[in-house]
């Protein structure tokens, strides 16, 4: 009997993929995971350009620009932790000497 044969002696039958599996075969659908995104900011701060080279690094030939794309990066602000001391008064009972864990 082959390894990893059930104990039956049959052969298993291979279940089709279903859900996102069965997208991901080739020709069928995208393959990997979904991209995610944050949405497009209200304002921009600041603007560069990033024209095309006027060669081609592989080959050395002229370059036609064809389209302009835009990215937006976005640098998030550094959290500061906030801390915090708490000054606990402690007292104790004049008449039985306990200390109460709070007095009103």
């Amino acid at each position: 009997m082959p390894r990893g044969a059930p104990a039956s002696g049959r052969r298993r039958r291979l279940r089709k993929p279903v859900g996102r599996a069965r997208a991901a075969r080739p020709g069928v659908g995208p393959v990997g995971r979904m991209g995610a995104h944050r949405p497009r900011p209200l304002h921009i701060d600041e603007q560069y350009e990033a024209p095309v080279p006027p060669a081609c690094p592989d080959c050395g030939g002229a370059v036609t620009a064809t389209h302009t794309a835009t990215q937006v990066q976005e640098e998030l602000p550094v959290v500061r932790p906030v801390v915090r001391a708490f000054r606990v008064h402690v007292g104790a009972c004049r008449a039985c000497g306990r200390r109460p864990a709070f007095i009103r």
